[in-house]
């Protein structure tokens, strides 16, 4: 790939001279660490968070630091209690909330006409009689 036609990223507008962050398309956002985010976001605590997600804290915090790889930023501000988000990461779980909200509506979609076909293959059948 020559061109840079993939590089899109968030713009930080408070920033007058701010340029988008690159980042390359061919890399998977973990949908399961942007809940992650999401919920530590939410509980603002490591623990509560952990166990609200099912995980172990250590579990969480590989999460969170693979999540950071991934997108090229620090999301979560450590040194701050209750646990906080940067400006990146706030601006990944506002994305990343309608991402999640998409996600279940393509299953829901994707379950209802799974139902259909069934239900028009089944009144399809012929009928013994």
């Amino acid at each position: 790939m020559a061109s840079a036609d993939y590089l899109v990223g968030p713009v930080d507008l408070q920033t007058p001279s701010a340029r988008p962050v690159a980042h390359d398309l061919r890399d998977d956002l973990d949908l399961r660490a942007v809940r992650c985010l999401l919920v530590l976001g939410e509980e603002r605590h490591y623990g509560r968070a952990a166990e609200r997600l099912h995980l172990s804290q250590p579990g969480l915090s590989r999460a969170i630091a693979a999540l950071e790889r991934s997108v090229g930023a620090p999301l979560v501000l450590r040194s701050s209690r209750p646990v906080g988000l940067t400006r990146e990461g706030e601006v990944l779980a506002w994305h990343g909330r309608r991402l999640l909200a998409q996600q279940r509506a393509a299953f829901e979609q994707l379950a209802a006409v799974k139902n259909a076909v069934r239900s028009i293959e089944a009144s399809s059948e012929p009928r013994a009689g």
